[in-house]
């Protein structure tokens, strides 16, 4: 993975809410406005753009329910990949199922949240996944 400086990384938020992915944007941008934001509609289009390999996102957030393909499935196929499975996938969704929450942490999700309803809460989540790649970076 690239040494991290702000102004080169890059994000993924594949999401169907478009209303989510403006507020998802948003917040990236006011907690660090170097970072490069990429919005998809499902994961159908994020897979293309890997494939194609367009852009190699440092970070993907995922939403899990979406119409076309899941975030489940689109997991399973980043983390299948030799190409895309070091790319760190934080999974957001509105389920509390603990039991999916295990399921997707083993096929190798980074993290899981349920999305929260605010601009604090979704900024929590923005700093916990920028630290934690600064972690990720330094080893």
């Amino acid at each position: 993975m690239k040494e991290l400086n702000n102004q080169h990384l890059h994000f993924f938020v594949v999401d169907d809410d478009h209303d989510d992915q403006y507020f998802f944007e948003k917040t990236i941008r006011d907690v660090s406005p170097d970072i490069k934001v990429t919005c998809f509609s499902d994961g159908t289009e994020v897979m293309k753009c890997l494939y194609d390999r367009e852009i190699i996102p440092d970070l993907i957030f995922l939403d899990l329910k979406m119409h076309k393909q899941g975030g489940k499935e689109t997991l399973v196929l980043i983390k299948q990949n030799e190409f895309f499975f070091q790319i760190p996938v934080i999974i957001l969704t509105s389920n509390t199922n603990l039991r999916e929450k295990e399921t997707l942490t083993q096929i190798g999700a980074n993290a899981y949240f349920i999305k929260p309803d605010n601009i604090i809460g979704m900024k929590k989540i923005v700093e916990k996944a920028l630290n934690d790649l600064i972690k990720l970076t330094r080893r």
